[in-house]
């Protein structure tokens, strides 16, 4: 099939289905070569995933340099490792639908809908949920002491956005993500912006980014709103207190 950059050949596997595509490209380097690939087969695979009403996975992507022989590879890495520690868990219910949000966002390989998924959980927890906490403490005389919310740090911090570490998170909340990432995601053409193609590379590793800074402001909130419900009804249940 010829393509914008070139001849692309596709390969089918003992089953008869297709397994593995390849093109020969001119490029200055393996990223670029990258790119120009992704360009040619985003739109072919998008169009037979409308045609056949299937869904398409793109496990791997090798580009070798015949010059060099020095192969790049791109893929999704696995989630990183993390401990989980055996002790008692509080479950708290009033959150049950951010668990399950955050969770949604954990299972899905798409940045832009873990972008989405992220985004609604921190507008819950920076908003409504955090006004009805403020509510349910002034109703049992007590006061709550929000603690501050600061984006964290983190080894792998995207470089592009390492100017935000250490701000409220509020303020990435509201002047980086719902800007430029909610407002594209949520409509598909505003006025005087051109449709966001989620197939462009370019986003697609913008949005990944984006996703993990997300996803650690969010587990920021999450933690501090648990906090912030051990304590209330803690000092709820203590004598004398004001009965709910």
């Amino acid at each position: 099939m010829a393509g914008t950059y070139g001849l692309m050949r596709f390969f089918k596997n003992a089953s008869n289905e297709l397994s593995m595509v390849s093109a020969s490209i001119n490029a200055v380097n393996a990223d670029d070569a990258h790119s120009a690939f992704m360009v040619m087969l985003s739109a072919f695979i998008d169009r037979v995933s409308l045609t056949g009403a299937v869904p398409i996975f793109i496990e791997l992507i090798v580009v070798r340099d015949t010059t060099t022989e020095v192969q790049s590879m791109y893929f999704v890495s696995p989630p990183r490792p993390t401990v989980i520690g055996n002790g008692a868990e509080t479950l708290h219910l009033e959150l049950a639908p951010v668990y399950a949000l955050y969770r949604e966002a954990q299972n899905s390989s798409s940045p832009y809908y873990r972008v989405l998924c992220l985004f609604k959980i921190m507008e819950g927890l920076l908003g409504s949920l955090r006004t009805e906490l403020r509510k349910r403490a002034k109703h049992a005389g007590k006061e709550l002491v929000t603690p501050k919310a600061l984006v964290p740090e983190h080894a792998d911090f995207p470089k592009g956005l390492r100017s935000y570490v250490g701000k409220p998170i509020k303020d990435l909340f509201d002047n980086f993500l719902q800007k430029q990432f909610r407002d594209a995601m949520a409509h598909f053409n505003l006025k005087g912006r051109n449709p966001l193609n989620v197939s462009d590379q370019t986003h697609w590793k913008r949005f990944i980014e984006v996703a993990f800074v997300a996803d650690l402001c969010a587990r920021v909130l999450i933690n501090q709103h648990e906090q912030m419900l051990t304590i209330l009804k803690t000092t709820a249940t203590l004598p004398g207190s004001p009965e709910r």
